[in-house]
């Protein structure tokens, strides 16, 4: 069950720099996110998982996600709001006909560049 992060139980005495503490931080968060992204899956055969909102610009959470999910593709929304774009692109064809414009959504992919026990 996804609970607390277990940074907050955590002594920040432990560490010996800001960004040690950073990247636990980082770590204990993706162990949260992990949790709950398998249970929204459930075993579902899912190829591909994009992110956006304030974590898809940070480069350590995405590359700590794509590590975490090595045979998905991870990709951030460069876009504000992609989620909302997303629906409306989703329904458009009951109000617009038009072919969508190929540049509407910038992506990025995440390759998982190192392994982590989660």
């Amino acid at each position: 069950m996804v609970g607390q992060s277990s940074f907050g139980k955590r002594n920040l005495h432990d560490f010996e720099t800001f960004e040690e503490a950073y990247h636990q931080f980082i770590l204990d968060i993706i162990q949260q996110q992990v949790q709950s992204t398998k249970l929204v899956l459930k075993n579902k055969p899912v190829k591909k998982l994009f992110v956006d909102g304030g974590f898809s610009k940070n480069d350590v959470y995405m590359h700590l996600l794509a590590a975490a999910f090595p045979h998905i593709e991870v990709y951030s929304a460069k876009v504000a709001q992609a989620s909302a774009l997303g629906a409306a692109i989703a329904i458009r064809r009951a109000w617009n006909s038009e072919p969508l414009p190929a540049d509407l959504i910038t992506v990025k992919r995440y390759e998982p560049t190192y392994d982590i026990a989660l």
